[in-house]
């Protein structure tokens, strides 16, 4: 058949179509006295290249796995982050007039003053006398306890608005008499 010329598509399917025939025929052999060894051999084989490839990639990806270190600039942000935590701190200084609300890593809010300030770490006393000793680490944000300047701001201005309808309100019920 290799060297006869083939005269068109429908012999070229008969041939591929008679191939796998008898392709198909030796790989499923009736069981002999020798049972289905071929099948056998070639189910073992492919069992054994497929544990040797997973052992080969197990072994490949526990060396490649590394223990996780912390990133350069990701310290450095930790550092600068400490920084601005402690100047801040220093900026609010000791004493029971620099109240202070702490927002921690943990989401936890620390109220009170700042009765102490070390180099790693500053202590906040609440209203009962509790002293907590808070790391710069530990520290999210630092603000000051109470109302924010716009806050204040709003409230002034809701507060002026109340009176102005009030005041003219009164000033239209006293016309109207």
């Amino acid at each position: 058949m290799i060297g006869k010329a083939l005269s068109g598509p429908a012999e070229s399917a008969n041939i591929c179509a008679r191939d796998n025939v008898v392709g198909a025929k030796q790989w499923a052999r009736e069981p002999s006295r020798d049972g289905w060894k071929p099948m056998k051999k070639r189910a073992r084989s492919i069992v054994s290249l497929y544990l040797v490839m997973c052992f080969v990639l197990s072994a490949w990806l526990q060396s490649q796995a590394t223990v996780p270190t912390v990133k350069p600039e990701k310290e450095s942000r930790q550092q600068d982050h400490m920084a601005e935590v402690k100047n801040e701190v220093l900026k609010r200084a000791v004493g029971e007039m620099s109240r202070v609300r702490v927002t921690l890593r943990d989401k936890t809010d620390v109220k009170g003053y700042i009765s102490q300030i070390d180099a790693a770490s500053f202590q906040v006393t609440d209203k009962k006398g509790q002293v907590r000793t808070i790391d710069h680490a530990q520290t999210v944000k630092i603000r000051k306890d109470g109302l924010s300047t716009a806050a204040k701001i709003a409230l002034t201005a809701g507060v002026i608005g109340g009176l102005m309808i009030t005041l003219g309100l009164i000033a239209y019920a006293a016309r109207g008499d």
